[in-house]
């Protein structure tokens, strides 16, 4: 064999010697008689779980929190509901004090208001000489105990067969412009009149015949627009009808009644907005 043949054979003999030597160790190394135990031993500090636990502590913080606040708010919620209750309460008694109060008020005023009303007598159809026409007698009544201030008044009775439709100028009443109590009842009359743009006295026998005969009958309409002292504004309105008694009971019958004319819309007492042009009727 060559040297460098040589050579090189005696190098690979070497490396597989090795080789068995390395193997031969191995094997005794690995062969053991029970298993292994491992302990792992750690170094330094746990960052990782103690991280945990205070995310865990702070989670349990903030529900504790929120417990708290619930509970907060919900005594909130329960004290405002007792003290809307009370409020409630108290507005209702006072609601009720003050209804008392205005009823009393009321009363007082109810009491001590100035309340006109109107009653008048059967028409005269007998001529009278000295008045020159036909009497219809009246009496204004004041009820309460204060004064009225008469604003205006006015009245005319009329004959024929139906009531007017418009309303042509009439005659004063001549109610006292401060009527209190001691002047009442207030009496006086007014002559009937004819129906024209400006009602003379009717001194017509003719019509007075047609009202015996039933064929004509007596009219009567008019207003007194009057403030009591709480500076209320009144009306009195009257538009009536002479419905004699003769006419259901009778030739021979006597006497009969005033009823409203119509379905009596304007034969009423009520309470009106202020007049601002209105003025008091001079003093007689």
């Amino acid at each position: 064999m060559p040297e460098p043949a040589q050579y090189h054979f005696c190098i690979m003999m070497n490396a597989l010697t090795t080789l068995a030597v390395f193997l031969a160790d191995a094997q005794q190394s690995i062969l053991v008689d029970k298993p292994l135990s491992v302990k792992i031993v750690k170094d330094g500090i746990d960052w990782a779980t103690r991280a945990n636990w205070a995310l865990v502590i702070v989670g349990i913080g903030g529900i504790l929190a929120a417990i708290w606040t619930l509970r907060y708010i919900r005594r909130q919620a329960d004290l405002m509901e007792r003290q809307t209750t009370i409020l409630e309460d108290s507005v209702a008694a006072a609601q009720k004090t003050a209804d008392a109060a205005t009823t009393q008020i009321e009363m007082v005023k109810s009491k001590e208001r100035a309340q006109l009303r109107i009653e008048i007598a059967e028409p005269e159809l007998t001529y009278n000489e000295e008045l020159g026409g036909y009497r219809v007698r009246f009496q204004v009544t004041l009820d309460g105990t204060s004064r009225a201030y008469v604003l205006q008044s006015s009245i005319l009775a009329y004959m024929g067969r139906t009531a007017r439709e418009k309303k042509s100028p009439s005659t004063s009443m001549g109610v006292p412009r401060n009527f209190t109590p001691e002047m009442s009842p207030f009496e006086d009359y007014t002559l009937i009149r004819k129906d024209s743009v400006w009602p003379e006295v009717d001194t017509d026998p003719d019509k007075a015949d047609l009202v015996h005969k039933h064929n004509f009958t007596v009219f009567v309409d008019g207003d007194i627009l009057y403030r009591d002292i709480f500076g209320d504004q009144w009306i009195l309105e009257i538009d009536r009808v002479w419905v004699p008694n003769s006419r259901h009971a009778g030739e021979n019958a006597t006497g009969g009644m005033w009823a409203p004319f119509s379905s009596g819309r304007h034969d009423t007492h009520h309470e009106v907005e202020p007049y601002k042009n209105a003025q008091p009727e001079k003093a007689s």
